[in-house]
């Protein structure tokens, strides 16, 4: 009788076991559910509550979030730290839209940050501070310029008495960050002496013009579960990114590491092991100590994390897809569907890294839509992005030899990870890597130096498209 009663609890703990998966995967399909009929109109700089268990905590000093049931709103601006589970009495996701480095107009593009499963974020974007703003009138007509120097871009102007919003200084107080006139948002510099300031300067928040200005959210750390809460049918614990369409790259910065991605993709990071990135559809390149890695749909990347959760090593990869990691993800949330690209195989990938064996769709001499980002501008004045048409010109090997944009004509050569090619027009000296990410598209960093400063450039980051 024994082994009748061993038989019959290993049946009941079987089907107990599966009843438990069921109900996990409906736990998950609930919470997709529940999430998209509360948070579809979610406006820009908000997080949304989906599903629970979810917690928003707000920064010191800034009111309680009323972060407590499906369709609650949370203001990036003073969201501090947001926080979903996942247990046996439910599944968490939380909806975010950030605007990042997208321009303020139109206020309906926003990057996508969908969190479910076990995940903390910290929002770090400098905004989420709500630093400090005085009102400044100008003792005479001055120059706005791009950079803290006399020689820096000159963006706008104020006349005499004309008064402006002061949002920042350097440490020394010498020059003051201020809002451009005409109701424009973007922001200039002003030398202070030539400002009458109404109020103690002091009370200002110190700039660094060498680092970059992140917006709520666009800078976060965040951690998922090692041991995930997942069961057969409901995602992996993470975070789906999604930037929108013909925005060419946004730039994140993700526990410390430099992320500009276009499209679509999944990251998890562990504490004390690795932040991973799967892109799911477009490209991505990621900055780390000591190197950067270009991540093509269909692969992954990862960078080491220490006990803090912050990167402390070189980016890796890329890698073909952890398959289990990509099962079963929300993807219905996102604005824009997608299908996910098919992991690419070792070969395949050094066939991309390499940019050997890679035949081009459009025939030589077509034109490619390129769509260009800023990544850094030490001299002032560059253009925050913009898309354009260039010329791909390859030989009868399918080798690129020349690349046309306007006037402008590089000289392409083979390189370790693709290609590139220099220019000149004028007193600007140009600088091209690419490399062919599939037959129809590249990705590409353009640095642009000038003669008359040996010291400044102006860095962008262009993704191309066939149109051929």
């Amino acid at each position: 009788m024994r082994w009748k009663l061993v038989i019959f609890l290993l049946v009941l703990c079987t089907i107990s076991f599966a009843a438990a998966q069921d109900d996990c995967a409906l736990r998950a399909a609930a919470a997709a559910q529940a999430t998209a009929s509360a948070c579809a109109s979610t406006a820009r700089n908000f997080a949304c509550f989906g599903s629970a268990p979810a917690d928003a905590r707000a920064r010191m000093g800034a009111p309680e979030m009323m972060f407590s049931e499906s369709g609650a709103l949370a203001d990036l601006r003073t969201l501090r730290r947001l926080t979903v589970s996942a247990n046996e009495t439910g599944w968490g996701m939380a909806l975010m839209r950030v605007q990042a480095n997208l321009p303020d107009t139109p206020v309906d593009e926003n990057v996508t940050l969908l969190a479910f499963g076990d995940v903390q974020i910290t929002n770090v974007g400098t905004e989420a501070l709500a630093p400090t703003t005085l009102m400044a009138t100008a003792t005479t007509g001055v120059n706005i310029r791009a950079l803290p120097t006399d020689d820096a871009a000159i963006l706008a102007s104020l006349t005499g008495s004309q008064t402006a919003q002061v949002v920042g200084r350097l440490s020394d107080s010498s020059w003051l960050q201020i809002t451009l006139p005409d109701g424009l948002q973007a922001t200039g510099w002003v030398f202070a002496a030539l400002l009458g300031v109404d109020g103690d300067v002091n009370t200002l928040t110190v700039i660094d013009p060498n680092v970059p200005q992140y917006r709520p959210m666009q800078a976060f750390r965040f951690h998922s579960t090692q041991v995930d809460a997942g069961c057969a049918g409901a995602p992996q614990s993470g975070i789906l990114i999604q930037t929108p369409e013909g925005a060419g790259r946004v730039l994140l910065s993700i526990n410390n590491v430099n992320v500009r991605i276009g499209s679509t993709a999944f990251v998890q990071a562990i504490e004390g092991g690795l932040l991973t990135f799967h892109l799911l559809d477009g490209s991505a390149l990621i900055d780390g100590e000591g190197g950067s890695v270009l991540i093509p749909a269909g692969t992954r990347a990862t960078v080491p994390l220490n006990g803090d959760g912050l990167a402390m090593g070189v980016p890796n990869g890329p890698f073909p897809y952890d398959e289990a990691a990509i099962a079963n993800l929300p993807l219905a949330l996102l604005p824009t569907a997608i299908t996910v690209t098919p992991s690419l195989t070792r070969e395949q990938i050094e066939t991309l890294r390499t940019g050997s064996a890679l035949t081009p769709i459009a025939p030589a001499g077509t034109q490619w839509t390129n769509a260009a980002g800023l990544i850094s501008d030490t001299c002032g004045g560059a253009a925050q992005g913009a898309t354009f048409p260039v010329t791909l010109v390859f030989d009868s090997s399918n080798a690129l030899v020349n690349l046309v944009w306007d006037e402008v004509v590089f000289t392409m050569n083979r390189a370790e990870n693709g290609y590139a090619g220099t220019a000149r027009s004028g007193d600007a000296r140009y600088t091209l890597d690419l490399a062919l990410t599939s037959p129809t598209t590249y990705n590409a960093e353009l640095v642009v130096g000038f003669d008359f400063s040996p010291t400044c450039a102006w860095r962008y980051n262009w993704d191309g498209t066939s149109s051929g």
